[in-house]
């Protein structure tokens, strides 16, 4: 009785142990997944954020332009100024 109970015992340790290996390499896989799932989504969340400050630039760049022409049309000349683009294709 012994005996088999010791052949079992000797049957499961490298079974088990072969499956904790078997195990650990999924989990190293799911890790190696899962840092690269997480490094795509930072590199996405830096595009947004370097693509919201070209906006807010951008916007920021045609309100200054809206000032200038609102400006440029306040004063007498402003009829020179829109010949003058015409005849420069602006």
């Amino acid at each position: 009785m012994t005996g088999a109970l010791l052949a079992v015992v000797a049957f499961l340790v490298p079974a088990c142990g072969i499956a904790l290996l078997a195990v650990q390499g999924r989990a190293k896989r799911a890790e190696a997944e899962r840092n690269r799932a997480v490094d795509a989504l930072n590199r996405v969340n830096e595009r947004v954020e370097r693509l919201n400050r070209a906006v807010e630039e951008n916007r920021k760049t045609q309100e200054a332009a809206n000032a200038q022409r609102k400006e440029l049309a306040e004063t007498p000349d402003a009829g020179l100024a829109d010949r003058a683009g015409a005849l420069f294709g602006r």
